[in-house]
């Protein structure tokens, strides 16, 4: 009696070669047609590298790599615009540039390039507390007190008023200077020359100030 064997098609993610009596299968992360008879029919998937037959790399983070199936290159995220500092990440193994998103402080902007927020322009964005100036930076924002006032914003302080017959000409967390000798100022004053002598005195605007 003789026996004879049925040929069938190998499934999906399988090939076998010519001769060979069995199926073989692809990469855990390759694919390959229905059946498929030679190494090359298997190619790495998108999130994945690597030569067709051979052993498919996951992309790492910040790159992606999209269908069709085969041995293109992961993608970089796209550059921020301003210095080709790449921002924008994405997980590992990314299929689509619509997986990459941008760091805090940052947004997506036409042609998924990340961009830089101005948390200054809009008071909702940022928690600079009154009587204080918002700074923008590449990601973030500072507070400084204004003119007139002391204290830390910086670090979440409250800006005081410089109390009478002092002033503070200049942002930031520096102190109120005296008025001189002589002399007084209102409540948060800007400059040397808001201190005016005192009755019974005479000078200029800022001292010194004589009887």
């Amino acid at each position: 009696i003789e026996y004879t064997r049925r040929c069938e098609m190998c499934s999906p993610n399988t090939f076998s070669s010519a001769g060979e009596d069995y199926c073989s299968a692809c990469d855990a992360n390759a694919q390959s047609a229905i059946g498929s008879h030679i190494a090359i029919d298997c190619k790495c998937n998108a999130g994945f590298t690597g030569e067709n037959g051979g052993t498919c790399r996951a992309c790492v983070s910040g790159k992606f790599k999209a269908l069709p199936a085969g041995p293109s290159q992961c993608q970089s995220c796209r550059d921020i615009a301003s210095d080709g500092l790449q921002l924008a990440t994405s997980l590992p193994a990314s299929t689509s540039e619509t997986a990459c998103t941008c760091p805090q402080g940052f947004r997506k902007q036409t042609w998924n390039v990340c961009a830089d927020v101005d948390e200054c322009s809009d008071s909702d964005l940022n928690t600079c507390p009154t009587s204080s100036l918002c700074i923008n930076t590449v990601g973030s924002f500072t507070c400084v007190c204004a003119e007139g006032h002391t204290g830390d914003a910086g670090a979440g302080d409250t800006c005081q008023q410089c109390p009478p017959n002092t002033y503070k000409d200049s942002k930031g967390k520096g102190t109120c200077t005296s008025c001189p000798a002589f002399s007084s100022s209102l409540i948060a004053s800007t400059s040397s020359i808001a201190c005016t002598c005192n009755a019974g005195y005479y000078g200029p605007r800022g001292g010194p100030c004589a009887a």
